[in-house]
């Protein structure tokens, strides 16, 4: 999973350096995962609905999703998400 400071936007840097450590003991790997950006829907108006800001990752070996659309930035689903 990409922890390059681009994709996390306003997330700081301890929150990342956290969910790093949680994704390692995990044993979550790179290719294990599927990372989709679609675009929400429901409250939140234009911004919601016409930017691709919901995030859903698929741990393929089980089949496990995660989704948010909880903030109207992709970052933040992203790293709720995860």
């Amino acid at each position: 999973l990409t922890m390059g400071k681009s994709v996390w936007g306003g997330i700081s840097a301890n929150k990342i350096d956290d969910l790093v450590r949680r994704i390692e003991a995990l044993g979550l790997k790179d290719l294990d995962v599927k990372e989709e950006f679609i675009r929400g829907g429901g409250k939140g108006g234009q911004a919601v609905n016409k930017t691709a800001s919901k995030v859903r990752f698929t741990h393929l070996p089980t089949g496990i999703q995660a989704v948010s659309q909880q903030e109207r930035e992709r970052s933040k689903n992203r790293f709720i998400a995860l």
